[in-house]
């Protein structure tokens, strides 16, 4: 795979996040849904603990949504 279809790649995967991410604000509400957020954080946390695959995140919620 070479670098720019990678890029794509990521590209479109956070695209999809993103409008993920619009559609529980919408349905849920914003503070529903960032608890929802904060827990996924958690449980992925908990499971890469045991697991050396994805590492936890090293930003925080409020830097990646802008609650500051």
């Amino acid at each position: 795979m070479d670098g720019r279809s990678e890029l794509e790649i990521k590209a479109k995967i956070r695209l999809r996040l993103l409008a993920i991410d619009k559609i529980l604000n919408d349905r849920l509400g914003e503070e529903k849904a960032k608890e929802l957020r904060q827990r996924i954080w958690q449980d992925l946390g908990k499971k890469n603990a045991a697991k050396s695959g994805i590492s936890k995140p090293t930003v925080s919620m409020k830097d990646l949504y802008g609650d500051a």
